[in-house]
C-alpha cells in the first residue's frame, strides 16, 4: 500500500519533469532551425510558388447504392465541353484508396489547363483496382471557380473573356 502512495505522488513529478524536457528539446529544434539557413519555417513556406494541381473529391458507390471499400485504378480526362469538345489533358491515379466510398485525389493538368474557360472531368473507374475494364462514369462533372484560383498566383496572365462589372455597392 505504501509504494502505491509513492508512485502517486512521484507520478506528477516525472510528468513534469519529462514536460519540461520536451519543451527544452522543442526550443532547441527551433533554435537550431532559425540558426540554420537550410531550414524551411514556417515563415518561408508562404514564398513557397503555388503550384498547379488541385484537390478533388468524390464518392464510389455499386448501382445499388453501396459503398465501395479498398482500392481504385481511376482516370480523369479534362474536357472543354460538357459533352463531345475536346479533351485537353489526362491522369492516372492507380491503386487510389476508397473508404466507405469516399476518395481524394490531387489533380495537375498543367499551368494551360485553366485559361477562365469552363472545364469538365471525365472520370473512368477501375474498382478493385487492377481488375477488370474500365467503367465511364455516365455525365461529366463541371469544374467550379475553386481550380481557376490556381490561375490567379503571382505574375499569372489572365487571359479569355469576361462579363463587365456591375455596379458596386457602396461602402
Amino acid at each position: 500500500m505504501q509504494s502505491i502512495r509513492q508512485m502517486r505522488t512521484l507520478w506528477p513529478a516525472a510528468v513534469l519533469i519529462a514536460l519540461l524536457a520536451l519543451a527544452g528539446a522543442s526550443l532547441a529544434v527551433s533554435t537550431s532551425a532559425q540558426a540554420d539557413p537550410t531550414v524551411q519555417t514556417a515563415t518561408d513556406t508562404a514564398a513557397v510558388a503555388l503550384g498547379t494541381s488541385f484537390s478533388f473529391q468524390g464518392q464510389i458507390a455499386d448501382v445499388d447504392g453501396v459503398p465501395f471499400d479498398g482500392q481504385c485504378d481511376l482516370i480523369f480526362e479534362l474536357y472543354d465541353a460538357p459533352t463531345g469538345g475536346t479533351k485537353l489533358g489526362e491522369v492516372s491515379k492507380p491503386d487510389l484508396p476508397v473508404s466507405g466510398g469516399l476518395f481524394a485525389a490531387q489533380l495537375d493538368f498543367g499551368a494551360n489547363a485553366f485559361k477562365g474557360d469552363a472545364r469538365w472531368i471525365n472520370i473512368l473507374v477501375r474498382c478493385p483496382a487492377g481488375i477488370g475494364n474500365y467503367e465511364l462514369l455516365p455525365v461529366r462533372h463541371e469544374l467550379s471557380a475553386v481550380p481557376y484560383a490556381v490561375g490567379l498566383r503571382p505574375g499569372a496572365q489572365i487571359e479569355g473573356s469576361c462579363r463587365a462589372a456591375g455596379p458596386t455597392r457602396p461602402g
